[in-house]
């Protein structure tokens, strides 16, 4: 009888450790963050195939960032920028802020390309709930990133936010639009 007992208590460890790791998943790294998100609409999910770790640089020569994280193992980095609706004309055309930021980040070699992907309202909808998204791959200034690779994807949702992910990288394999799933509107 102790041992089944013993079993079911393990079994009820477990299932409680398990649950708890899907619930790290979701944390919010700061204060500013978290309250961002809420003003902004949106939720964050923490990215669970690789680890990452908050840095403290949140601003460069380009602009400040809500959130950086950093994947030493796979030398990655995700720079978060959360723009709440304001009612100014450029909330309303996302696009247009999305190529000024890409104008201070992206290299002025005139060899390099900008690779556009808009994304399609089906993927927009069922992944992130937004109303538009674009992806734009880049090679980042030097002055901007010592990664050879990056991609900007900015999603945006009518009278919410505009959401900007910057992820940073080596591996000209890694595709960060794959798995991008750290960031949806709520409805």
């Amino acid at each position: 009888m102790y041992q089944v007992h013993k079993y079911i208590y393990t079994l009820i460890i477990l299932f409680v450790l398990g649950n708890q790791v899907i619930l790290f998943g979701q944390l919010i790294y700061t204060h500013h963050f978290s309250e961002l998100l809420l003003e902004a609409h949106l939720d964050y999910y923490k990215p669970l195939e690789e680890w990452y770790h908050v840095s403290p640089k949140v601003k460069d020569d380009y602009m400040e960032y809500d959130l950086v994280l950093v994947n030493e193992e796979n030398d990655r980095e995700i720079r978060y920028y959360i723009k709440p609706y304001a009612d100014d004309e450029l909330d309303q055309i996302p696009h247009v802020s999305m190529m000024r930021l890409m104008h201070h980040i992206a290299t002025n070699d005139e060899n390099a390309e900008i690779k556009v992907k808009i994304l399609d309202q089906k993927l927009l909808q069922e992944r992130y709930q937004a109303d538009w998204g674009m992806c734009q791959y880049f090679i980042p200034k030097k002055s901007y990133s010592d990664k050879p690779f990056g991609a900007l994807i900015s999603l945006y949702a009518e009278g919410k936010s505009t959401a900007y992910a910057v992820f940073l990288y080596r591996d000209i394999e890694y595709d960060p639009l794959e798995n991008f799933v750290f960031l949806r509107y709520r409805e």
